[in-house]
């Protein structure tokens, strides 16, 4: 059964798939939620990061794209591309002309290494500004487990709505 969940400051929320829940791990993480798998497997994870922003969705990728290939170990990314959390990447046709691309959020596919097994990990990143707010929602499984995972992940990044009443 889905559930919507708050964040550790209240900021964010999201809609939690069945069998996923969530953790407490550290003060600049919003919300951070699982999927438990059997022992000693990596467990596929969505994390929410949401800070006070008043730049361009644009300026947000920037700092989201500088930051993952200077801080991960061997990242690459392969895909960055315009995205509508509010609709589906797969709806018919729109012509550019109409549609406000600086008002829709930004996504990044990549892989990278886990610096504590050497085993290469999927992620993908969904960025969107809300009320002020710059939110970075990162999914992350192994490249085996990602076919079976994206499409819940995405679907709880499209899930995520902001609110400024929690911000401490």
């Amino acid at each position: 059964m889905e559930a919507k969940t708050a964040g550790r400051t209240g900021r964010a929320s999201l809609v939690l798939e069945e069998a996923w829940q969530t953790e407490s791990i550290r003060d600049e993480i919003e919300l951070f939620a699982f999927v438990r798998g059997p022992e000693g497997t990596f467990a596929p994870n969505l994390i929410v990061t949401v800070n006070p922003f008043d730049g361009t969705i644009d300026g947000f990728l920037d700092r989201a794209v500088t930051g993952l290939t200077s801080t991960l170990q061997k990242p690459y990314l392969f895909d960055v591309r315009v995205w509508d959390r509010k609709g589906d990447d797969t709806e018919t046709y729109q012509r550019v002309d109409d549609v406000d691309v600086r008002q829709l959020g930004r996504s990044i596919a990549y892989t990278h290494e886990s610096p504590q097994t050497g085993a290469t990990l999927r992620s993908g990143e969904w960025l969107f500004i809300d009320a002020g707010l710059a939110v970075q929602v990162t999914g992350t499984t192994t490249t085996a487990q990602w076919p079976v995972f994206a499409d819940t992940l995405e679907t709880m990044a499209r899930s995520v709505t902001t609110t400024t009443e929690g911000a401490s």
